[in-house]
C-alpha cells in the first residue's frame, strides 16, 4: 500500500489491520493510522496518515506484521539482529514485553495474550519471555486473525502443497 503524508512523501506499508473506525498500516520505517471518516467517493481525496508509533533510531525498523486486539496494538521492532516485542493500549506509550534475538514473522493478540509464529512454531510470550510453544510439522505459518474469541490460520501445508485456512486451540 502506498500513501502520501502531509509532506508529499510517499510511504509504503506492507501490512493493515482495521479496528473500528481506524485504519492501522505498517511497512518497515512506519506504523501510522488514519480515521475511516477521513474517506470520501471523491476523485482529488487525499489520506494523510499520521504516525502512530515511532522508531527511536535509524538503524531499527518494524519486523512481521503486526496485530490489534481491542485498542491494543503488538508489534516488534529490530535492530543490529536485536528484536524488541512491544504491546500499546490505543494513545498510552508502548510497553516492551520481549528484547532477544529471537524474530517474530506474525504476531496475534489473543485473549490478552501474545503470540507469534516462525515457520511452523507459534510461540507465547508472558512476563517477558518465550515459553509455550507449539510445533506443527510440515506447516508454514503465514498469517493469524482472530475472530469471536476463535483463532484462525492461514498455512502452508507441505504434505499436500496447498494453502489452508486452519481453527487451532492455541490456549489448552
Amino acid at each position: 500500500y502506498y500513501l502520501r503524508d502531509e509532506n508529499n512523501t510517499d510511504l509504503y506499508y506492507s501490512y493493515m489491520v482495521v479496528s473500528g473506525n481506524t485504519v492501522y498500516l505498517q511497512g518497515s520505517q512506519h506504523l501510522s493510522k488514519f480515521d475511516i471518516s477521513e474517506l470520501s467517493t471523491e476523485v482529488d481525496n487525499l489520506i494523510s496518515p499520521e504516525e502512530h508509533v515511532g522508531l527511536e533510531n535509524a538503524n531499527e525498523s518494524f519486523y512481521g506484521d503486526f496485530s490489534m486486539e481491542n485498542e491494543t496494538l503488538m508489534y516488534s521492532v529490530s535492530s543490529s539482529n536485536l528484536y524488541k516485542t512491544y504491546t500499546k493500549q490505543g494513545g498510552l506509550d508502548a510497553v516492551e514485553i520481549y528484547s532477544g534475538n529471537q524474530y517474530m514473522n506474525s504476531h496475534l493478540l489473543f485473549n490478552g495474550r501474545t503470540y507469534f509464529t516462525n515457520g511452523a512454531s507459534i510461540f507465547e510470550i508472558y512476563n517477558n519471555s518465550i515459553t509455550n510453544f507449539i510445533d506443527y510439522n510440515y506447516t508454514q505459518f503465514y498469517q493469524m486473525k482472530a475472530y469471536n474469541g476463535i483463532a484462525y490460520f492461514l498455512i502452508y501445508n507441505y504434505t499436500n502443497n496447498t494453502r489452508e485456512v486452519h481453527r487451532l486451540d492455541i490456549e489448552n
